[in-house]
């Protein structure tokens, strides 16, 4: 049924809770729910790359921390989670290693 699926929206950073806007700079959050839903082994994650970064640029994937039993990330910080790299054709951004072990709240930014 569709309540069981897997939803992520893109959050603009300037609507984001503060609680979200501290830590790292990001470039880009997203929202996937369920919440705490966990990936045994890690799931890929492609999505748009909507900022237009280069074909080849390296991603670093963060995850904020709900949980307190701070397994993934910090409680109310956040922990970086998985490598990613923009598609050679540019469009998406996809997870290299080692992927999402749990949906929440993920940041993204260029890697320095």
């Amino acid at each position: 049924p569709a309540e069981h699926g897997l939803r992520a929206v893109r959050v603009p950073l300037e609507s984001a809770p503060a609680v979200v806007r501290e830590g790292p700079v990001l470039e880009f959050v997203f929202a996937a729910t369920p919440v705490e839903t966990r990936f045994c082994p890690p799931a890929a994650l492609s999505i748009d790359n909507h900022l237009g970064w280069p074909a080849g640029t390296d991603v670093e994937v963060w995850l904020h921390g709900v949980d307190i039993a701070e397994e993934w990330a910090p409680y109310g910080g956040w922990a970086q989670v998985s490598a990613a790299r923009v598609s050679d054709d540019g469009e998406r951004i996809e997870t290299t290693e080692p992927g999402l072990p749990v949906l929440g709240v993920l940041g993204f930014r260029r890697a320095p």
